[in-house]
């Protein structure tokens, strides 16, 4: 099974921590944030098609053709256009009878939910209010929805397709356990915190667990 992650985004919100490297390679307690989303990846995900764009040598060259186990492949997504846009970088890289998850590269999510997603055809968590937090179970069913442009956002967004999508094809809305988004510098530097010298903090995180709402 695959994971693509969109990680081609350029931080704007993350600024000034991302003037020189991407927010998957900001660093909490000594590790870059995509260590701590790929760690928590169940066993069944064994391939990463990685999506990148601002700094994208950088991510290819720390995470190198192998990561954690699993092979990564990495995508050039050269325009800007958002979130759908970049998974439709990896189309050709899926087989057409294949399920993926889909999540972004600036944010964690638990082994939990990723086990709790694949107990249905397609899924995807959702917080409290019934908002998308970023991972997704699809299947190739997404690629025949367009997506709508988000002048807030100015982007072309993955959650108004799947949205589209699953008034055809069914998807599980899933509760999440715990999604930890890194939006703004002060994201990262809170997760720091709560790392540092924690070691019962460090074995969940890197582990089975992470801590919950």
């Amino acid at each position: 099974m695959k994971a693509v992650i969109l990680a081609a985004g350029s931080g704007l919100r993350m600024r000034p921590l991302t003037d020189d490297k991407p927010t998957p390679l900001l660093s909490a307690d000594g590790k870059p944030l995509i260590e701590y989303i790929i760690s928590q990846f169940p066993q069944e995900i064994s391939d990463i098609v990685m999506i990148t764009g601002y700094q994208g040598e950088m991510v290819s060259d720390f995470c190198g053709r192998r990561f954690l186990s699993r092979k990564v492949r990495y995508i050039q997504q050269h325009e800007r256009r958002g979130t759908h846009h970049a998974l439709m970088q990896a189309k050709s890289v899926l087989e057409n009878d294949e399920r993926f998850f889909v999540l972004y590269g600036s944010a964690i999510h638990t082994r939990e939910d990723f086990d709790r997603c694949l107990e249905y055809p397609r899924a995807a968590t959702v917080d409290r209010n019934g908002e998308y937090t970023g991972l997704f179970l699809l299947d190739q069913y997404i690629f025949d929805f367009a997506a709508d442009f988000s002048v807030a956002r100015r982007e072309y967004t993955l959650p108004s397709a799947v949205n589209k999508m699953r008034r055809v094809h069914p998807l599980e809305a899933i509760r999440s356990g715990f999604c930890y988004p890194v939006t703004i510098p002060e994201d990262i530097e809170a997760l720091h915190n709560s790392l540092v010298g924690n070691k019962e903090m460090q074995s969940m995180i890197m582990g089975r667990t992470l801590w919950r709402f």
